[in-house]
């Protein structure tokens, strides 16, 4: 119930309401201590506004964030340009595992999860089996092999990072996609 009250106080103006329904007691203590109240808030976003529409208005302000633009765009472009060089010298090699997807983080992963799910558990299986025979033993082994959840994130992330990349990359990059999606549209 405490996110709905949070984006009601949000949605109402009422930012210090949403911060203290998201915060758990301790903290909430700490803001009040602070002072923080919502017309101090509302004080600094009516500055920020001020400051905003100021230079919004102002053309020396405005050029210069026109030439970061162009120089931003140049840098992308050239960026682009030395991927391009990049994959195309990966498609001239001659060496088949350099021409093709190179997952080999992800194959890193996969040898180690094989080792951690399969293989280390079950030598230590086979193991207790040998030293004592009993069920009990082998249930205690096999609980001495958790994987840590950090693992499993950056596998899942891993996985899911390089399946993405490949996905964009096969369908001509982010541009590429865009494009599509615009043509949908119309």
């Amino acid at each position: 119930m405490k996110p709905l009250k949070a984006i009601f106080n949000f949605v109402t103006g009422n930012t210090v309401g949403a911060i203290k329904e998201l915060l758990p007691a301790r903290y909430k203590k700490k803001l009040e201590e602070v002072g923080i109240d919502q017309q101090t808030i509302n004080k600094v976003l009516g500055v920020q506004k001020q400051v905003l529409e100021g230079l919004s208005n102002d053309p020396e302000f405005l050029k210069h964030m026109a030439d970061k633009e162009v120089e931003m765009e140049r840098i992308y472009a050239e960026d682009a340009e030395s991927q391009r060089r990049l994959e195309e010298a990966y498609i001239r090699s001659e060496d088949g595992y350099v021409r093709r997807a190179r997952p080999t983080w992800l194959y890193v992963l996969m040898a180690i999860m094989a080792c951690r799910i399969a293989l280390f558990p079950f030598i230590a299986m086979v193991s207790a089996m040998i030293d004592s025979g009993t069920a009990d033993t082998v249930k205690t082994v096999l609980a001495d092999f958790p994987i840590p959840p950090q693992f499993w994130t950056a596998t899942l992330y891993s996985f899911l990072g390089y399946g993405g990349y490949r996905t964009i990359d096969k369908m001509g990059g982010p541009r590429a996609i865009i494009e599509r999606i615009r043509s949908r549209k119309e």
